[in-house]
């Protein structure tokens, strides 16, 4: 038996996320049923149901339910991303700033309705976007951490690879929490970062 095209684990790359207001209705919409039944479950069909548009009108706008899925997902994290600059803005220096925004970047993913979903009943679908295929994903935060840098630091020499592996320290806490520290716990993990920040820059 041939296996159902729509159910072949996503292929992630760039991704241009459309904006306009039949895009948006369908990301909502995919959302919607990637929380309710999963990616395997959820359908073309199902989600042009709930966007109430055509199935010639999504595909026009998302070749396939791989390209939907990687923007909803784009789509989340940007928002996830977004709020770290609140965040940062409450506190009084780049290392707060840093330390604070990243923990919550990282404890936000934990507890987002999709993201946790998806760990739990779809995780080998989700395993390319927060891996080999995590470069969208990766360029959101590192323009983030370079943003406050410039901002705070008053510096346009930022060092990338340092920007770059404060990242890799953060994605992996998030994908692997436990180990000598339980970096779940709020005050360890706040620690743990100020540590690795405090490392990688040449800030106080």
């Amino acid at each position: 038996m041939q296996p159902d095209r729509e159910s072949v684990a996503p292929e992630f790359g760039p991704v241009d996320v459309p904006t306009d207001p039949f895009s948006v209705r369908i990301q909502d919409a995919a959302y919607e049923e990637f929380l309710s039944f999963g990616i395997r479950r959820a359908t073309l069909d199902s989600i042009a149901r709930r966007a109430q548009v055509g199935r010639m009108t999504l595909h026009r706008r998302f070749a396939n339910k791989q390209q939907l899925f990687a923007a909803v997902l784009l789509r989340e994290n940007a928002r996830v991303v977004g709020e770290l600059d609140r965040v940062a803005a409450e506190q009084s220096t780049l290392v707060d700033a840093l330390v604070e925004s990243l923990a919550h970047g990282i404890e936000a993913i934990r507890v987002h309705p999709l993201f946790s979903r998806l760990l739990q009943t779809d995780r080998d679908a989700l395993a390319p976007f927060l891996t080999y295929e995590t470069a969208p994903l990766m360029a959101d935060a590192i323009r983030f951490i370079t943003d406050q840098l410039e901002k705070r630091g008053g510096s346009s020499e930022v060092d990338p690879q340092a920007v770059e592996a404060i990242f890799r320290v953060c994605h992996s806490i998030r994908m692997a929490p436990d180990a000598l520290q339980d970096l779940r716990d709020p005050p360890t993990l706040r620690d743990f970062l100020r540590r690795v920040i405090r490392a990688f820059l040449d800030v106080d």
